[in-house]
């Protein structure tokens, strides 16, 4: 399986003090909050989590290089597993008129908080439990969700990494069969 790095450039585009955010404050009980996916994961203080999770265009890099990739066309359909507040699909569909994108998320605020143009594509779901029939997406993505599962549940199926219609699942968005 070729690795392929849709995201790096992204996360190399900002700044980060990683050493001063781990000894800053108590890791254990930040992530209990953080686990919630609530307002203070999304728009909380950013010991929580993003510290304010807003719409600035980022994600139009990674959705261009995808839709380059697997040579995303109208009609075709996306789903994005833990989507969040999904600025990755409307960016996709902003790339691929016409392109059939749903999204599934665990947090009921980040739904809500969508942006208002892909809020109807949107769903609660989990990634154990994909409310959608088997092959019924052209590609299934997943950029911020699997290291949030336990590896049996990976292991179980729901991310098997096998062909889902025409196209396959790809684990965190990085590697291609």
């Amino acid at each position: 399986m070729a690795y392929i790095d849709f995201v790096s450039e992204l996360h190399k585009a900002t700044k980060r003090d990683y050493i001063g955010r781990v000894v800053s404050d108590d890791k254990a009980a930040c992530a209990c909050v953080a686990k919630e996916y609530g307002y203070d994961y999304w728009d909380g203080d950013r010991k929580y989590g993003y510290g304010g999770y807003r719409y600035d265009g980022r994600w139009r890099l990674v959705a261009q290089k995808l839709a380059e990739h697997y040579q995303l066309k109208s009609g075709q359909k996306v789903l994005d597993v833990g989507c969040g507040m999904a600025h990755l699909l409307y960016e996709l569909v902003q790339m691929v008129p016409g392109l059939n994108v749903s999204g599934i998320d665990i947090s009921q605020y980040a739904l809500e908080h969508a942006k208002e143009e892909i809020r109807d594509r949107l769903q609660y779901g989990q990634a154990q439990n994909i409310p959608f029939n088997d092959n019924e997406f052209d590609l299934v993505i997943s950029l911020a969700t699997l290291h949030n599962l336990k590896v049996y549940v990976i292991s179980s199926g729901s991310c098997s990494g096998q062909p889902s219609g025409t196209g396959a699942m790809q684990p965190a968005l990085l590697f291609d069969s």
